[in-house]
């Protein structure tokens, strides 16, 4: 009402405009940043060295005495989560019914995690194999 009487100096009145087009302008690189992260995420991106790392100490940890080696973990995110692919070594002669439930058994520990969404163990008991000509690469 001050302004619209001539009491307030011209000069101030931009002030309002220009500060709501900073606010706006803010906003919108926030919002950009934000959605960059979300749409890599939604994507399939591969899981940090950090996550990697977490996932490999409770797979390093689960049944030691009888997981011979870690051949590899690779994840990948799906949405806020991630899918976890594990290939893990055990002994030839360990009977079949044994080798599926230690396999089940990680994959249920695994799927434990709040950040595993779903996680997929395979067994093996040599590793002179190049994982290229078992998988298909995606």
């Amino acid at each position: 009402y001050n302004a619209l009487q001539g009491k307030i100096k011209q000069e101030v009145i931009v002030v309002d405009p220009v500060g709501a087009i900073v606010i706006s302008v803010y906003i919108i690189i926030a919002w950009i940043l934000q959605a960059n992260k979300q749409v890599r995420n939604l994507t399939g991106l591969a899981a940090e060295p950090n996550v990697l790392q977490r996932f490999t100490h409770v797979i390093y940890n689960y049944r030691p005495d009888v997981v011979t080696k870690i051949d590899s973990v690779q994840a990948s995110h799906y949405g806020t989560n991630y899918f976890i692919e594990v290939d893990v070594g055990l002994r030839g002669s360990m009977p079949l019914t044994e080798a599926h439930d230690i396999g089940g058994g990680l994959q249920t520990q695994l799927e434990s995690i709040d950040d595993i969404e779903r996680a997929f163990v395979h067994l093996d008991y040599e590793f002179t194999h190049m994982p290229a000509v078992e998988h298909k690469d995606v």
